[in-house]
């Protein structure tokens, strides 16, 4: 199971005094049994219409872990930090083995 969240940026002043704060907020998904796969800002964009500037991707072996972390405090704290200078767009995948 995958969680991926795909903050558009639209206060770069913002972003920039919060990065830190909310990078380390996505890493809370550990507490849950989530792995933080990536957590950046350099995207290539091969095909299509989807610009992702930044992307967070974070594995969890279920969608109860996934709920757990969803759910949570740190959870909430992390939107809010990135709810400063992002709009986020969030999706849950499941794999073909769940």
């Amino acid at each position: 199971m995958f969680l991926i969240i795909d903050p558009r940026i639209v206060d770069r002043d913002a972003y920039a005094a919060t990065v830190g704060q909310w990078r380390a907020a996505a890493h809370t998904a550990e507490q849950y049994g989530g792995r933080l796969l990536v957590c950046g800002d350099r995207v290539a964009v091969i095909d299509g219409a989807w610009k992702p500037t930044n992307l967070l991707i974070v594995e969890f072996p279920d969608a109860d872990a996934m709920n757990s972390w969803v759910g949570s405090g740190e959870y909430a704290d992390m939107v809010a930090l990135v709810s400063q200078s992002a709009v986020m767009s969030i999706v849950a995948v499941t794999t073909h083995q769940e």
